[in-house]
C-alpha cells in the first residue's frame, strides 16, 4: 500500500470497540452476533446504553465472521487473497451490515457510548465501522476486479524532499533564495513538493482501482481532520485534473465523537468558546506521536488513544485528554474479553468482565475476537485503592420486566422468576451482595430459598438471584417496551406483542421472533428443524420438541444425561452440576455443588464443616455430615 494512504487507515489495532439473528443464507455465510455470550447486564453497565440499543447492536450480521472482523478493524492491517474476497463479499454480508446500521440509528438514535477523556461516541460508530470496512475491502472496477487486492501491488516514491545539504554550497553565493530565509529547513515542503501524482506513475494514478479507492476512503468517518484531511481531499481534485476524470466524492458529515465541555456565559458583546475540561491527562499538540507513541508516553490503552484523538492514527492538532495512567499489557492471538479478564485476575483479586470492559471501553475488535498488538489496560486507569476490607454504598433495587437468562449454573433453590443474576465471587457476604443490589438480607433469602440463616452456603462461581422480575405496566395508547416506561402489551386491547419499534400488535410483524421483544413472541423461528443446535449451527436452539429440550456441547439435540448432563449441556434444561464426589476435599451443602467423599482419594466422611477425611474428626458422632459417620 503507498505510503501517503498510510494516514488515511485506521490504526494498526482498529477501530475503538468493542466492540454480531437469523441461519445462514448462502453456503459461504455464517451467521454471528457481535456481543453473542455475554451477559446483557455486563454490556449495560460497561457501555452505558439501554438494553433497547444493546438489543439493536447485537443483531445478527449474516457474513464471514473472520473477514468482516478484519474490514472492520481496517483492512490495511492485514493481508488479503480472493479467498477472503469471496468469503466476505456476499449479498447477503451486504444487506445485513446496511441494516443493522439502520436499525441502530433509529433503536439507539443519540445514545452514546460511555468515554473517557471528556468525549463519548455515539452508538451507531460500531455499525458505521463495520459498514466502512466491507465498503473499502470489497470495491470493485467496472470489470469486477477487486480492487484492494490490486492496491496491494502499487508501488509509490515518498514525497519529494530538499536535499539536506541544499545551504551548504562551499561558495555561499551558489545557494539557492530560500536559504537566506530563517524559518527555512530541509523538511520544508512546497504544495507542489507534495503533490500525489508525483508520487506514482501515471497508469496507477489514474487507473480506476486508484481514484476508486482514493475516493472511497475520502467518504470514510475516519478520514483525518484538519490541514492533512483537507490536503487528501485537495489531493483528489488534482488527481483528477490530472487523469482528466469527474467523479464526485463527499467527505462524512456527521461526526461519531460527542466532545464533553463546559461552555462559558455568553454577553451582548462578547462569546467565550467552549472551555475543554480535563480529569485525566492534558495533552497538547507537539511533535508527531502515532498511536502506539501516546500509549507508550502516556500509559493509555490503544482505544482510549484513538478516541481521545478522534483519528485512528492519533494525531492530533488540537489539546487532548487522555484517561489516567495504568497498567499495559500487549496483547497478540486474538483473543476473547473473558480471557483478558481471566488473564489478568489474580489469587487476591478476581477481574470480573464488567471490570474489564470498564477499564477498556474502546477495546479494539469484537469482544470474541479482539485485534492483535493493541495495548490494554490490565488494572483501573490511575489506580485503586486498597481497603482493608470491602466497603459498598446501599443502592436502590432495580426494576426488571423480563426473566432472565441465568449462566450455568445456578445455586438450587434460585427464584425462577428472576430479572437479575450475579455470580458469587471469592469474598462476596450475604450482606455485601444485599448491599450492592439494594435488597436486604431477607429479601436475598426469598430469592434463593437454599440459603442458610447464617449465609454459610454461599456456592462460589455459582449464580444466584438478586432481583425479582418487576409486574410491568400495561400499555395505555399501544406504545410498549423500554422506552415507553417499559409498558407491556400483554392483557391489552391493543394486542399480544411489543415490536423493536415500540408499537402493540398480535401479527408477524409484532411476533415474529426478529421483531418481538416482550409478550407472546414466536420462538419457532431460531430453533432446530434438524436436530442440530448451537454455535456450530447458527445458534439454533432446541425449542422444537421433536428433538429433546438441551442442546449439547457437541451441537445436538436430546432428552437425558447424554445432552442435558452437567458438562455435556450447552444450552436448554440444563441440569446442575450437583452431587458426585469431590474433586478437591470440598463437601456438603456449604461447599458448591454439595460434592460427596465416598470413593474420593480425600476420606470416607463429609464433616459438618464441609471437608472430607477418615478421623474421628470427620466420622465422629457431631461431626460427621455424611458418608461413613460412626
Amino acid at each position: 500500500m503507498p505510503s501517503i494512504l498510510g494516514p488515511l487507515k485506521r490504526s494498526e489495532t482498529g477501530v475503538a470497540l468493542i466492540l454480531q439473528l437469523s441461519l445462514a443464507v448462502l453456503v459461504q455465510t455464517a451467521s454471528f452476533r457481535l456481543y453473542d455470550g455475554i451477559q446483557p447486564s455486563y454490556l449495560e453497565d460497561a457501555f452505558g446504553l439501554s438494553s433497547q440499543c444493546l438489543q439493536a447492536l447485537n443483531s445478527t450480521l449474516n457474513c464471514d465472521r473472520k473477514t468482516a472482523s478484519n474490514a472492520a478493524s481496517g483492512p490495511d492491517n492485514f493481508a488479503w487473497d480472493t479467498q477472503n474476497m469471496t468469503d466476505l463479499c456476499t449479498p447477503a454480508c451486504h444487506e445485513s451490515l446496511t441494516t443493522w446500521l439502520s436499525v441502530v440509528d433509529i433503536q439507539c438514535d443519540s445514545e452514546t457510548m460511555i468515554g473517557s477523556g471528556g468525549v463519548n461516541t455515539l452508538a451507531k460508530i460500531v455499525p458505521t465501522m463495520w459498514n466502512d470496512g466491507y465498503d473499502l475491502a470489497c470495491l470493485q472496477s467496472s470489470s469486477s476486479d477487486w480492487c484492494y487486492l490490486e492496491s496491494q501491488t502499487w508501488q509509490g516514491a515518498d514525497y519529494i524532499r530538499y536535499s539536506p545539504d541544499a545551504c551548504d554550497n562551499a561558495d555561499a553565493a551558489d545557494n539557492p533564495a530560500y536559504c537566506e530565509d530563517p524559518t527555512w529547513t530541509s523538511q520544508n515542503m512546497t504544495t507542489d513538493m507534495m503533490k500525489i501524482t508525483k508520487m506514482y506513475n501515471e497508469s496507477t494514478v489514474c487507473s480506476e482501482c486508484f481514484i476508486k479507492m482514493w475516493r472511497q476512503r475520502l467518504m470514510s468517518p475516519n478520514l483525518p481532520g484538519g490541514d492533512f484531511g483537507q490536503y487528501l481531499v485537495n489531493q483528489y481534485r488534482d488527481i483528477q485534473e490530472h487523469c482528466s476524470t469527474s467523479l464526485p466524492a463527499t467527505t462524512y458529515a456527521t461526526s461519531l465523537l460527542v466532545a464533553t465541555a463546559t461552555t462559558a456565559a455568553t454577553s451582548a458583546a462578547t462569546t467565550t468558546a467552549a472551555a475543554f475540561t480535563c480529569s485525566g491527562q492534558l495533552v497538547l499538540p507537539g511533535a508527531i506521536l502515532y498511536c502506539n507513541d501516546l500509549t507508550d508516553t502516556y500509559n493509555v490503552s490503544t482505544g482510549a488513544a484513538i478516541h481521545a484523538t478522534g483519528d485512528t492514527a492519533c494525531q492530533f492538532d488540537k489539546p487532548i485528554c487522555l484517561p489516567l495512567p495504568c497498567e499495559l499489557d500487549t496483547i497478540y492471538h486474538f483473543p476473547s474479553c473473558e480471557d483478558l479478564a481471566a488473564r489478568y485476575s489474580t489469587e487476591d483479586h478476581n477481574v470480573t468482565l464488567t471490570q474489564f470492559l470498564s477499564w477498556n471501553p474502546y477495546i479494539q475488535g469484537s469482544c470474541g475476537y479482539l485485534n492483535a498488538a493493541q495495548r490494554v489496560c490490565t488494572s483501573a486507569p490511575g489506580g485503586t485503592y486498597n481497603a482493608t476490607a470491602a466497603i459498598y454504598a446501599p443502592t436502590a433495587a432495580g426494576s426488571y420486566f423480563t426473566t432472565a437468562s441465568p449462566a450455568q449454573p445456578t445455586q438450587p433453590g434460585a427464584t425462577t422468576d428472576c430479572g437479575l443474576y450475579y455470580q458469587v465471587a471469592s469474598g462476596d457476604t450475604c450482606n455485601s451482595i444485599a448491599l450492592r443490589f439494594g435488597i436486604t438480607f431477607s429479601e436475598l433469602q426469598q430469592l434463593n430459598v437454599d440459603i442458610t440463616d447464617t449465609c454459610s452456603n454461599l456456592w462460589l462461581g455459582y449464580d444466584i438471584c438478586v432481583a425479582p422480575v418487576t409486574a410491568a405496566p400495561l400499555s395505555t395508547d399501544g406504545r410498549c417496551g423500554p422506552s415507553f416506561g417499559h409498558s407491556t402489551c400483554t392483557g391489552t386491547s391493543f394486542g399480544d406483542c411489543c415490536n423493536l419499534d415500540g408499537w402493540c400488535g398480535s401479527t408477524f410483524d409484532y411476533c415474529g421472533a426478529d421483531t418481538c421483544i416482550s409478550g407472546s413472541c414466536d420462538q419457532a423461528a431460531g430453533a432446530t428443524s434438524d436436530g442440530t443446535c448451537g454455535p456450530d449451527h447458527g445458534y439454533t436452539t432446541c425449542n422444537n420438541p421433536s428433538f429433546g429440550s438441551c442442546c449439547s456441547v457437541y451441537g445436538y439435540c436430546g432428552s437425558g444425561s447424554d445432552f442435558c448432563g452437567a458438562g455435556k449441556c450447552y444450552s436448554g434444561s440444563c441440569e446442575a452440576d450437583v452431587g458426585g464426589p469431590s474433586i478437591n476435599g470440598e463437601c456438603g451443602p456449604n461447599f458448591a455443588g454439595n460434592k460427596t467423599c465416598t470413593g474420593t482419594q480425600f476420606g470416607s466422611c463429609c464433616s459438618v464443616a464441609g471437608y472430607c477425611g477418615s478421623t474421628a474428626d470427620y466420622c465422629g458422632a457431631g461431626n460427621c455430615y455424611s458418608g461413613a459417620c460412626e
